[in-house]
């Protein structure tokens, strides 16, 4: 009788399990059939690559949850290694003003922003390109921008779940920016105000955060 339990209570863990990854992966299904949607069909499936237009391409982005972290657009030139045929153009391909509220307008029915929270005031340039981050409601969105000509990329980042234990908390403000920080194992996140004061150090906890934004540093490592 001790055995039978034991094989039912197995077989309600695997199952339990079994439904959890099912509900992940169709999570994912959902991102990219929304995103064929609005792009069009995927143009490299095993890369989950989307049309933009002629110059440039979606890839969406998930952690280890399959939860959408990141939409990232960005030139096609950028992936010529693997698809020979995107080679680099005379000169770098850019958003116009106009062109890259479009790409928002469209980012934006993926996943929604809500409203306007901070605008970003700038930051550092490199490679004659300067990066600003927005804040919004659900999500944050990176921009490099080329001088006031154009924009030469975006990455879209939701508000999204994660279970972990916060090893640092930190509420950092300058003159460029009012962040909100938190690291998790060697990874750092943006959280909102509101949820950086329900934040406990070192427990087990859901926590609804943005990122990781590559090459944000906190906590003694920075985003690769």
């Amino acid at each position: 009788m001790h055995r039978f339990f034991k094989a039912v209570q197995l077989a309600l863990l695997i199952a339990v399990c079994g439904f959890g990854v099912a509900a992940r992966s169709a999570e994912k299904v959902k991102v990219l059939q929304a995103c064929s949607a609005v792009f069009g069909t995927s143009i490299d499936k095993n890369e989950d690559l989307f049309e933009v237009n002629s110059s440039f391409v979606l890839q969406p982005g998930f952690d280890s949850a399959n939860n959408l972290f990141k939409l990232s657009v960005f030139p096609k030139y950028w992936l010529e290694e693997t698809h020979p045929q995107w080679t680099q153009p005379d000169r770098w391909p850019l958003f116009s003003v106009a062109e890259y509220e479009n790409l928002l307008s469209r980012l934006n029915t993926l996943s929604p922003t809500g409203g306007l929270l901070e605008a970003s005031k700038g930051s550092v340039v490199t490679n004659m390109t300067e990066y600003f981050l927005d804040k919004y409601e659900r999500a944050y969105v990176l921009r490099g921008s080329y001088a006031d000509i154009g924009v030469r990329f975006v990455e879209f980042y939701p508000v999204h779940e994660l279970k972990g234990n916060v090893r640092k908390k930190q509420h950092l403000k300058n003159v460029l920016s009012d962040d909100y920080r938190i690291a998790v194992g060697e990874l750092n996140y943006f959280v909102r105000p509101a949820d950086y004061r329900n934040i406990k150090l070192g427990r087990p906890q859901r926590l609804m955060v943005v990122g990781p934004i590559k090459g944000y540093c906190f906590g003694g490592h920075c985003n690769h």
